[in-house]
């Protein structure tokens, strides 16, 4: 008989490598394969979600409407959690019996009922959710925004030390791990890499003609960096900057004049950046902190030539080999400098595929994993 396990999502999960979730629809796939029938829950933002292309993955979903606006907000809860509160999930939850994995803090509002009641509970992090809501909080411009990652990232280190010691949590860089232990005492900290599989090298030979950076820029985070970008590396360089803005949202902020070696393009589709990626001579990839793995890493590795990065993106993740890292204004422009004009080799393209496959292993995240939820 197929063991069984519940999987609680903030959204539904999708392949897509804009995506936010692409981490849980590959483990959803490395589950099946291990002979688990997965029962997942979902919240969603949509009238009309769609959730077929899970049908083949799990043996059931339940798909909840997430709370929006007055309706989502309590005092003694962040917003990020109580608005993924519904009754029919701790009702279903509780009509089976079987581990419950929760993809991330943010859907984790009943995870102390159930942990009363006897359940095998685990929390799958990226990042320390009150840390992100810090950092949020400093780059963010609008001070009502600022106030309200404020508040959050308050409510959320409360709620990060009242769950510490009622389930195992799964952090994704051995950095975060340590630092949540090191934050909650009675935490029961693991580090296993994310589920995405090793990809596939289809990098493109020879050289090309821009520096690509792209990112969600509603992220106040991903916003700054291309300030920065902007205003202390590509106005000292005569090198072409393309951001890619994948927020779904059209903004303005950044046209710039026809002298500017910077281009926005909005919302590409997945076709289009993946073009972007393959054409780019070298992909940016700078952060302002060090909270997480940013799969990112993996797609510009999969598509993309010369790969700069600074400490923050890649400290951690067992993928610094496979990047240039470059750390303030001048050593980005000595990275550039040094790398535009620089061919990618198919001997390039064999050490990256050689390297990646050592020091990158999904399977081994799965069979962590699995000792975890059925020891």
């Amino acid at each position: 008989m197929n063991k069984q396990v519940h999987i609680v999502c903030p959204e539904i999960p999708h392949p897509s490598s804009t995506a936010d979730m692409t981490d849980t629809y590959f483990q959803l796939h490395f589950l099946q394969r291990a002979g688990y029938q997965v029962i997942l829950h979902c919240f969603h933002d949509d009238t009309n979600p769609v959730s077929t292309h899970l049908n083949q993955l799990v043996s059931g979903i339940h798909l909840y409407a997430r709370n929006h606006g007055h309706k989502g907000v309590s005092i003694r809860h962040p917003y990020c959690i109580s608005s993924r509160s519904n009754p029919a999930l701790l009702e279903n939850l509780l009509q089976q019996v079987h581990p419950v994995l929760f993809q991330g803090m943010s859907c984790t509002y009943y995870l102390p009922h159930l942990a009363a009641h006897g359940y095998k509970t685990v929390v799958r992090i990226n990042g320390i959710a009150s840390q992100l809501y810090e950092t949020l909080t400093r780059c963010e411009k609008s001070l009502i925004k600022k106030a309200y990652s404020f508040n959050e990232a308050r409510l959320i280190r409360k709620w990060e030390e009242k769950i510490a010691g009622l389930a195992t949590v799964i952090a994704t860089t051995p950095g975060d791990q340590q630092k949540f232990q090191q934050l909650y005492k009675t935490a029961r900290t693991v580090c296993l890499p994310p589920f995405i599989p090793v990809p596939e090298i289809k990098t493109q030979t020879g050289t090309g003609m821009y520096c690509l950076y792209y990112g969600d820029l509603s992220n106040p985070e991903n916003d700054k960096m291309v300030q920065w970008l902007s205003e202390n590396v590509f106005s000292k360089l005569p090198v072409p900057l393309i951001v890619a803005d994948t927020c779904s949202v059209v903004r303005i902020e950044y046209q710039h004049g026809p002298e500017s070696n910077i281009c926005m393009v909005c919302n590409p589709a997945e076709t289009a950046l993946c073009e972007l990626l393959q054409k780019a001579q070298i992909i940016l990839l700078p952060r302002c902190h060090d909270n997480g793995f940013d799969k990112r890493l993996l797609q510009a590795l999969e598509k993309g030539r010369h790969c700069i990065c600074n400490d923050l993106m890649v400290k951690d993740t067992g993928l610094e080999k496979l990047f240039i890292t470059a750390n303030g204004c001048e050593e980005n422009i000595r990275a550039i400098s040094d790398y535009f004009s620089q061919p990618f080799t198919e001997d390039d393209i064999r050490k990256r595929a050689a390297l990646l496959a050592n020091c990158y292993s999904p399977a081994r995240a799965l069979q962590g994993l699995l000792e975890i939820i059925d020891p």
